[in-house]
């Protein structure tokens, strides 16, 4: 699987319905299946994204700016989930996987970092991975 079919399955699984964010300013925080998280860009930025999508490449609208990170790339994508007497009951660790034929078109490829996490109902998810992508 990949990490947002990941997500979004295990999600509606526990009835999590995904991560909850803070106050979205961007429009897409403002829909229905939006989550919010931060990513870890290194000397590039720490950005609080949105994203608002099914497919795998949904792009990450960075909430303080009109900035886009567009995903090219995803590392491996490792996942807990708890029960709400803190026995882990999943585990794994999804593969790298890319998009292919995708084309930065004069922009510089960057390497992040994130973390989701989200509780509700007692059962938490949470997960880490990586994602090369560009900023426009």
């Amino acid at each position: 699987m990949r990490i947002f079919r990941v997500v979004c399955t295990l999600s509606i699984a526990l009835l999590l319905g995904g991560v909850v964010a803070g106050s979205a300013l961007a429009d897409p925080g403002n829909a229905k299946k939006s989550f919010s998280f931060t990513i870890d860009c290194g000397t590039n930025g720490v950005f609080d994204v949105v994203v608002n999508g099914n497919g795998d490449f949904t792009p990450a609208h960075d909430l303080n700016s009109n900035r886009v990170l567009i995903p090219v790339a995803f590392g491996e994508f490792s996942f807990t989930i708890t029960n709400p007497s803190g026995v882990v009951i999943d585990s794994g660790t999804d593969p790298a996987f890319s998009k292919g034929s995708s084309s930065p078109k004069g922009h510089t490829l960057i390497e992040c970092t994130y973390f989701v996490t989200n509780t509700q109902n007692g059962f938490t998810f949470s997960g880490s991975g990586g994602v090369t992508g560009f900023i426009t």
